[in-house]
C-alpha cells in the first residue's frame, strides 16, 4: 500500500504540477522522495498499530511477537525505500502508470503469500531476490514458533535490503537525469 501511494502522490503531484516547484526546491530530488518515503512508512506503520491494538482489544486476544521480529520488520522497512525508489522512478519516466501500480500491488501481495520456507533450499535462495520475501518468511517462522536457520534468514534479508536499496538507487538517479535533461516532468 505504501509503495502504490508514493507513486500515484507523485502522479498526482505531476498533474498539478507541484512536481516541477519540488525540483525547483533546494533539496536533492534523491532527499525529497526519502523524506516522502519516511513520512509515508510512518503513517503506514502507525495505521497497522492502531488497527492491530483495536483488534487485539475487541477480540480480547493478544498476540505476542518474539523480539527477533525488529530485525526483519526493519529491514522489511528499508526494502520498502528503496522500492519506493523504484517506483517513484517508473512513475517520473512513463507518467500513467497508475492502473499497473494497482495490479502491481496484488500480484506481490500473491508473491508474498506463498510459503518460500517450505519449498527446496534452491528455491529458497532465488526467492531471496524477491523484495521482502526473505523477510516475511522469517517472520512468519518466528510468528509461528517453527524453527528455523537465523545465519541464512540474516544474511539473506541483509542482502535483500542491500541489493532493492541499489537497485531503488540506481534507477532513481537514471530517471532523475533523464526527467531534467529532457524536461519531462510535467504530466502532459
Amino acid at each position: 500500500m505504501t509503495l502504490t501511494q508514493m507513486g500515484s502522490t507523485v502522479m498526482n503531484n505531476a498533474k498539478s504540477g507541484i512536481l516541477e516547484q519540488q525540483y525547483l526546491m533546494p533539496i536533492s530530488s534523491r532527499r525529497l522522495f526519502l523524506n516522502k518515503s519516511i513520512a509515508n512508512i510512518v503513517v503506514a506503520f502507525v495505521q497497522a498499530i492502531l488497527i492491530l491494538i483495536a483488534v487485539m482489544a475487541i477480540s480480547d486476544h493478544w498476540i505476542s511477537f518474539p523480539v527477533i521480529m525488529i530485525v526483519p520488520f526493519i529491514l522489511a522497512l528499508l526494502t520498502t525505500v528503496g522500492l519506493g525508489y523504484l517506483i517513484v522512478s517508473l512513475v517520473l519516466r512513463f507518467k500513467r502508470i497508475g492502473s499497473t501500480l494497482v495490479i502491481f500491488q496484488y500480484i506481490y501481495l500473491g508473491i508474498l503469500l506463498v510459503n518460500f520456507e517450505n519449498y527446496s533450499n534452491l528455491t529458497k535462495c532465488l526467492s531471496c531476490l524477491l523484495p521482502i520475501c526473505p523477510m516475511v518468511s522469517w517472520m512468519r517462522l518466528a510468528v509461528n514458533n517453527r524453527p528455523y536457520n537465523l545465519a541464512f534468514y540474516l544474511s539473506e534479508s541483509i542482502f535483500n535490503t542491500v541489493l532493492w536499496l541499489i537497485i531503488g538507487l540506481l534507477v532513481f538517479n537514471l530517471a532523475d537525469k533523464y526527467v531534467k535533461k529532457n524536461g519531462t516532468l510535467s504530466f502532459y
